[in-house]
């Protein structure tokens, strides 16, 4: 553990380091994490010298696994190693007992990333620019901590609670001036990105219609499509 501390600290600290890390997957097999808070000092400069009109994006690959980071961002490597991961790790597959540590963890570093955003929009009102600009925030997958991996050779076991796992995702936007309000309608990204930037425009967008969520297999040839409905409240 002595060992994986000091390497994590050097991975999070060395651009050096990282790519070595990186290059040969030490960061996946250590579950050494892969935020890098360099991210937000370089963005936050970004911002200071821009101007209205500009678009920043930042990735910042956080909460995802490994799970090596507390609530508070800092780096947390004590606990078995398996439960930096989502589904596998060696021979410790998710099952009643392991799910429910590797989910603590998950959501422990989506506390850490809520605080990153924090600190971002906090820096944006001091420099003024927060009420005009247009934010959106969004993963690419859910936390993928399911029994079953949504696979064709699953398709008999995958139930719903893993296609939720799998696939529900978070998007959030603040447009200039906006008001809030929460929808929690199964929505095609496509079509709330056409919607935001159509504002940003200025010109007039009708409703958000739901579409039908659909998945492939992608471990079957040809590409097996399968309907889902098990979104919706």
């Amino acid at each position: 553990d002595r060992v994986r501390a000091l390497v994590g600290l050097l991975f999070s600290r060395s651009v050096l380091f990282s790519k070595l890390a990186a290059s040969y997957g030490i960061n996946l097999e250590w579950g050494i994490t892969t935020f890098d808070h360099r991210i937000m000092d370089t963005l936050e400069s970004d911002l200071a010298r821009g101007s209205a009109g500009r678009a920043f994006f930042m990735h910042l690959l956080i909460p995802h696994s490994p799970f090596a980071r507390a609530a508070d961002c800092s780096v947390n490597y004590s606990g078995p190693l398996w439960m930096r991961f989502a589904t596998y790790s060696g021979e410790v597959a998710n099952n009643e007992t392991t799910r429910g540590p590797r989910y603590l963890a998950y959501l422990a570093q989506a506390a850490c990333s809520l605080s990153v955003l924090d600190r971002l929009f906090a820096k944006m009102r001091a420099l003024g620019i927060y009420d005009e600009a247009t934010i959106i925030v969004h993963g690419d997958h859910g936390s993928r901590v399911f029994f079953y991996e949504p696979l064709g050779k699953n398709l008999n076991k995958v139930g719903p609670g893993d296609l939720k796992d799998a696939f529900s995702v978070l998007f959030a936007r603040k447009m200039p001036h906006g008001e809030f309000s929460r929808d929690h309608r199964t929505l095609a990204l496509e079509n709330l990105m056409r919607d935001t930037v159509t504002r940003i425009a200025g010109e007039t967008s009708g409703p958000i219609e739901p579409t039908p969520p659909f998945i492939y297999f992608s471990d079957t040839f040809p590409l097996r499509r399968v309907d889902i409905d098990i979104f919706d409240p």
